[in-house]
């Protein structure tokens, strides 16, 4: 396959390519786009804002001051050291951020696992058939998964988990109001701050050190049938 490789350009740049990789290295000082139809995008050092949009290709890029929108499909997504706003989004594989954001971070996946360490803002992380796990999030996080765990820890802000067939666990999170909710699986929460609200239909709830809790909201299992 070919490989297409910008470096050094001072300015805007726009790269475009139906067959092949493109590869970016110390490019922009104002938009950055990079669009293949069948490769992957490999950025490093990006002056501003990148727009990095694939199908069948990996998207990897890292030391971007700006924000940061990278698409794909069938093919894995990693972002680390963006400074800017994140979204992320990609089908039948997982997503992999590192030390991203400057006020809101999303990934979508349709079929693939989510990977989050160090997010600076709030985070929404949803896919549909794969596991969750967030770390170092100094805003609210809201995750949502149809048939996987999730694993949040160290969480500065309110916190919404919801897992139809998988555990939650949740460890020193929450600042205001923490939510969990699973149909099929645990519910584990240790270290809370702020009020909770612990719900799954066919499974356990375990809560420990809680820290607020209001009356009339706690933690809930339904029992099993037979």
């Amino acid at each position: 396959m070919r490989r297409f490789t910008l470096a050094d350009v001072a300015g805007n740049l726009a790269a475009v390519t139906s067959n092949g990789n493109i590869e970016l290295q110390r490019v922009g000082k104002g938009r950055v786009q990079a669009r293949s139809s069948n490769g992957s995008i490999q950025a490093t050092t990006v002056h501003g804002t990148a727009v990095l949009e694939t199908t069948n290709g990996q998207v990897r890029a890292g030391n971007v001051e700006g924000e940061m929108t990278a698409t794909t499909a069938c093919a894995s997504i990693t972002l680390t050291d963006v400074a800017g706003n994140v979204t992320a989004t990609t089908s039948n594989a997982g997503i992999e951020l590192q030390r991203v954001g400057a006020g809101r971070v999303q990934a979508k996946s349709s079929n693939g696992q989510i990977r989050a360490t160090t997010i600076h803002g709030t985070a929404r992380l949803e896919t549909s058939y794969g596991q969750i796990q967030a770390n170092d999030v100094d805003g609210e996080v809201t995750a949502t998964t149809a048939g996987a765990s999730i694993s949040l820890a160290d969480v500065a802000g309110n916190v919404a988990a919801t897992s139809s067939d998988g555990n939650i666990e949740l460890q020193r999170v929450g600042a205001g109001q923490v939510r969990a909710k699973s149909r099929n699986g645990r519910v584990h929460a240790v270290d809370l701050r702020g009020t909770a609200s612990l719900e799954t239909t066919y499974g356990t709830v375990d809560a420990r050190n809680v820290s607020r809790r209001p009356d009339g909201q706690h933690g809930r299992s339904r029992d099993c049938p037979g």
